[in-house]
């Protein structure tokens, strides 16, 4: 399948109008069970999955071709970087959200793989034998293997020398993109993805999968052996201000990153966590969110604390003594939650917390996890009342995905649909306003509400398929 016309598009977009989604008063807010309501849910997934398709490279003919030969930063060497998915409202890639954005659905299919739907469209190519998840993520995960070193670190990004959103079309856009130079948060969050994408490959059927997963074991291996003898921190690249290389996406405390690394190691080596592992998710499933104030791709201590609870091999006992402290620590988010007039999640104490629509559909996911990992219908409960919030059920009336109704975001920053190369691209999720009061200073402007993000859509796709699916 090849990129489709405007006019389907816009056909697309016409399909969405009609999926405003009220708030649903029922017990028990099982979707199965209230009809229209989830017909409609339904379609806003099948959207958000849909959605991957304009971010992903490979569906605008011509695009980036430079990317076949990207000069190496400050070395005399070039790359094939072509393909991937770009990273949000401009045309960059970063190895750390390109992670994230692989390793949300893989973890999702693992948890549950019947929640995810057979079938995702529009996607550029697919092969029916193959899930449709693994279809989804292959061109990320092709680019994420070819942004490694041989030393087996990675580099952090490939961006052009403006970081703004270019008014180009993908096709039109030749400004030199560079590879920059490896940072160790990159090639930790790489070998954590790597881990699980073997895993998750290794359930195909198809021999093409299984090569693959064992490249991507190979991969994750050779990035372990590199963060294994390089424990100081080796920063995002920070760059001479003439040069105006894109903005770094700095990880200025990798302890997570390197945690989820030496958790997800484990879906290629079923042996137990050590003791000092095991004590560091215990910690964390006592603490607020996990120990992430706003989990993204900065803060990734839940993808430590879910990837162990979701790999078989583990000690039953110990993961469900890890349960029931993380179950102790999320009710104090529900009661806070009930609290909150629109049913959203909020900050500590009541405080309000910037958390733009990305972060909240990562903490919907996760209260959607760990339902499917308890069977308590709770969870889902506390996942589902937040869902209004998206939908219109906010201050500002808005329904917080692109689409045609009049209450969605018609136009939202990103750089196919602002260069005129796309007329329509619903089921994005866009960020929303900033919840605490601006700061009074002149150099900083205020978040862009209606930016995307690769990071939030995949949160938010696998919150919805999650939600669709229903209590266990």
């Amino acid at each position: 399948m090849t990129l489709q016309s405007n006019a389907n598009a816009k056909a697309q977009m016409q399909d969405s109008s009609a999926l405003t989604v009220g708030v649903v008063e029922q017990s028990h807010r099982n979707l199965c069970a209230v009809g229209h309501a989830a017909e409609r849910y339904r379609l806003h997934r099948d959207l958000a999955w849909g959605a991957f398709h304009w971010f992903n490279s490979d569906a605008y003919p011509g695009a980036h071709q430079q990317d076949k030969q990207a000069p190496v930063y400050d070395l005399d060497d070039r790359r094939d970087l072509s393909g991937g998915w770009y990273d949000g409202p401009d045309y960059g890639h970063y190895s750390v959200t390109a992670a994230w954005s692989i390793a949300l659905p893989l973890l999702t299919w693992m948890i549950r793989p019947q929640a995810l739907p057979e079938r995702i469209q529009p996607l550029h190519n697919y092969h029916p034998e193959r899930p449709a998840i693994l279809d989804l993520v292959r061109p990320q995960l092709r680019f994420l293997l070819a942004m490694q070193r041989g030393d087996g670190a990675v580099h952090h990004q490939l961006s052009s020398t403006d970081s703004e959103a270019p008014s180009e079309a993908p096709e039109a856009d030749h400004r030199t993109r560079w590879l920059m130079p490896i940072s160790t948060a990159a090639t930790a969050n790489f070998s954590a993805t790597l881990h699980l994408a073997a895993r998750a490959f290794e359930r195909s059927a198809l021999p093409e999968d299984g090569l693959l997963a064992q490249r991507c074991r190979k991969a994750a291996h050779q990035a372990d052996q590199f963060l294994s003898t390089h424990l100081e921190s080796i920063p995002s690249p920070t760059t001479p201000h003439k040069d105006g290389l894109g903005g770094a996406y700095p990880d200025i405390d990798e302890r997570d990153n390197r945690l989820w690394a030496n958790v997800a190691r484990h879906w290629s080596d079923p042996r137990p966590l050590s003791d000092r592992q095991y004590y560091r998710l215990w910690e964390l499933a006592g603490s607020a969110r996990l120990g992430d104030a706003q989990p993204g791709w900065q803060q990734l201590n839940f993808l430590a604390v879910f990837n162990y609870l979701a790999m078989p091999e583990q000690d039953s006992t110990l993961k469900d003594a890890l349960l029931t402290r993380m179950e102790k620590t999320f009710q104090r988010e529900r009661e806070r939650q009930l609290r909150h007039p629109y049913g959203r999640l909020n900050g500590h104490n009541d405080t309000p917390a910037d958390d733009h629509n990305g972060t909240l559909a990562t903490l919907g996911t996760q209260l959607l996890w760990l339902h499917q990992l308890t069977g308590r219908p709770h969870w889902y409960d506390t996942a589902f009342d937040l869902s209004p919030w998206f939908f219109g059920h906010n201050p500002d009336a808005t329904i917080w995905t692109t689409g045609a109704a009049d209450t969605q975001v018609h136009r939202p920053s990103f750089a196919p649909l602002t260069s005129g190369a796309l007329a329509a691209a619903p089921g994005m999720l866009v960020r929303g306003p900033s919840v605490k009061p601006p700061v009074n200073n002149e150099h900083s402007a205020p978040p862009d509400s209606h930016a995307v993000s690769i990071e939030w859509q995949a949160a938010w796709a696998c919150y919805l398929s999650l939600l669709v699916a229903g209590p266990r």
